[in-house]
């Protein structure tokens, strides 16, 4: 299965199905006990971090408006927080297609990948539910629940069989009606979205916090590596944000 963006996501042609495979690959084998996951940070991610904090203002600017121009649906402008957060989500599609062929995939999946996937879990759990927001408040999130829930259980189904450990990933009807509801109610509060996406970063923060032997999330994911994603994210949106109203 491709993935589909929705709301105002566009589609892309990365293979969930095939990357998260991939990556649980990996899973428990590298990066190894004896190595420093903060380390692995600092020479992977902070790298990005640091050009996009000097980027200039005004190619940011640019980027914004072209990627408004991509994300207008049926004459609909994104709002400046879906702006932003449809900006973070190409970033996330971007640093995955880096590593996505059929001939590496044939391979063990190399270090740089490892890191990004992970912070690409972190980056997306943190911006999309910006979307979420909007849907709700537009009044359209229970159709977009139900093509999201038919495209993912196929993915998920196929992922159980693989490995059962992977149902952590099966979401309800209710489950996503609630994040709906939590992320328009945040919304509401905080106009300009700082207060969703600081919300994330403390939910992805104490999800992948605590390591214990029942969450199955941390045996796929490596703790450091989404909670800084998370904080990418964050960390993006801040500087995108002031600079999306001249976009």
């Amino acid at each position: 299965m491709t993935e589909r963006k929705r709301g105002f996501f566009e589609e892309k042609s990365l293979n969930l199905l095939q990357l998260f495979l991939w990556r649980a690959q990996a899973s428990g084998i590298w990066p190894s006990p004896k190595e420093d996951p903060s380390g692995i940070v600092g020479k992977i991610i902070y790298p990005y971090k640091w050009d996009f904090k000097e980027k200039d203002k005004d190619d940011l600017v640019d980027e914004l408006k072209q990627t408004r121009e991509r994300a207008k649906i049926k004459d609909r402008t994104p709002t400046r927080p879906a702006l932003c957060a449809q900006y973070i989500m190409d970033q996330c599609n971007e640093r995955l297609a880096r590593y996505y062929s059929e001939k590496a995939l044939k391979k063990m999946p190399p270090p740089d990948f490892i890191v990004w996937y992970d912070a690409v879990e972190g980056m997306r759990t943190v911006a999309e539910p910006i979307f979420f927001a909007e849907m709700n408040i537009r009044g359209i999130s229970e159709a977009v629940i139900a093509s999201r829930i038919t495209a993912f259980d196929q993915v998920v189904s196929q992922l159980i069989k693989v490995n059962p450990d992977f149902s952590f990933l099966v979401k309800s009807t209710d489950q996503y009606k609630k994040e709906f509801s939590e992320a328009e109610e945040l919304l509401k509060l905080d106009h300009n979205g700082y207060g969703l996406i600081n919300e994330g970063v403390r939910k992805v923060t104490k999800d992948f916090s605590e390591i214990r032997e029942e969450n199955l999330k941390t045996r796929v994911y490596v703790p450091e590596f989404v909670i800084e994603g998370a904080k990418l994210a964050q960390f993006m949106y801040q500087r995108l944000y002031p600079l999306s109203e001249n976009s």
